[in-house]
């Protein structure tokens, strides 16, 4: 609870810091985990001598034929 609107305003400056960092941390949690997926497709990819695109789709195709 606020004792004076300066105190609110602290208070709310405080925490639309806090949403901003978290933000922040979350785009660069999502970045740097798609950044990681990416990397393994490709290394997946290349111990197959294949590109990304035909490694992904030869996959496909397997699990369709599995089901």
């Amino acid at each position: 609870i606020c004792r004076s609107a300066s105190s609110c305003g602290s208070v709310q400056r405080w925490a639309a810091k806090e949403r901003a960092e978290l933000a922040a941390y979350e785009s660069l949690m999502a970045k740097a985990i798609a950044d990681a997926l990416v990397a393994e497709l490709r290394d997946e990819a290349a111990a197959h001598g294949v590109d990304v695109w035909t490694w992904l789709a030869r996959e496909t195709k397997k699990d369709d034929q599995d089901s």
